[in-house]
């Protein structure tokens, strides 16, 4: 976004910028704030989770849970963890989290069904969750810079990466997280709801691409899957078209394997049959 502007008060890193919609219209633009949340903001906080379930829409799947003053309390004294918030008019309209996580248990607990490796020599990593956004104040965004933000705070943490999980079907967050460089690594089931989510990574130094670029649709889960499966990662997604890129980042494993080279030919093909390429 435009016209942003970052300064520091007590140590900690307040971002100012301009909303120019609201409820879908364009507005004169009115400044608002990102800074980190305190116990003295858990009120507001439950209130706009609140206020968030009021305006969803019946058929819409949403990676957020509706959480009670009582959860942020708790929330928000783990040292571990850092929320930030959106204002504006003094209104708390947006907010996430970020966590440190410092050894495999920690980060299973953020990041379910995750088959990578994650940790090497001691490095910590980041995960962020919580993404929310008051419905009248979407369009602006301000999902994405607070990705931006966390990401800025993970690196003065001296995190290696950081991670989040996004709802499959939930396309309006897709796009903050590609934007921001993350990458597409794997896909599963959450198993505190069942819903199908995918992993989302953001490291300073991007891989070695190998081969072609192909576009897949978002909706196409099982494709999608074998590419994952198949050293490929999603790097790239265009909300008109709803298709994701994949790249090879790497050459296949246990390519001696004949099971493994039947898959690599099946993907080939149904990827010439369907013109993905």
């Amino acid at each position: 976004m435009d016209n942003m502007v970052k300064f520091t008060v007590n140590n900690q890193g307040f971002w100012s910028g301009l909303l120019t919609k609201k409820n879908g219209d364009e507005i004169k633009p009115s400044p608002f704030f990102i800074h980190p949340l305190s116990y003295m903001h858990v009120q507001e906080m439950a209130q706009l989770s609140k206020k968030i379930y009021q305006h969803l829409k019946e058929d819409e799947q949403c990676f957020i849970h509706k959480h009670s003053a009582d959860y942020y309390e708790k929330a928000v004294q783990n040292k571990n963890m850092t929320f930030i918030g959106v204002f504006h008019a003094g209104q708390l309209i947006a907010m996430s989290y970020l966590r440190v996580c410092a050894d495999q248990a920690s980060f299973q607990d953020e990041i379910p069904n995750f088959k990578h490796q994650s940790f090497f020599n001691g490095q910590k990593v980041a995960t962020l969750g919580g993404d929310c956004v008051h419905p009248m104040f979407r369009g602006n965004a301000l999902n994405q810079l607070m990705i931006e933000y966390r990401i800025e705070e993970a690196k003065k943490l001296q995190c290696s990466a950081v991670y989040s999980i996004i709802d499959r079907h939930n396309h309006w967050n897709m796009s903050p997280y590609f934007n921001n460089k993350f990458q597409m690594l794997s896909c599963g089931i959450d198993p505190s709801d069942g819903g199908e989510i995918a992993i989302m990574r953001y490291k300073e130094q991007q891989p070695q691409r190998i081969g072609k670029e192909i576009l897949i649709p978002s909706h196409h889960f099982s494709t999608i899957d074998t590419l994952l499966q198949n050293n490929f990662v999603g790097c790239e997604y265009n909300p008109k078209t709803k298709q994701i890129t994949f790249r090879r980042t790497a050459l296949p494993v246990h390519i001696k394997s004949h099971r493994h080279i039947r898959q690599i030919r099946r993907l080939h093909n149904q990827i010439k049959e369907h013109q993905y390429v």
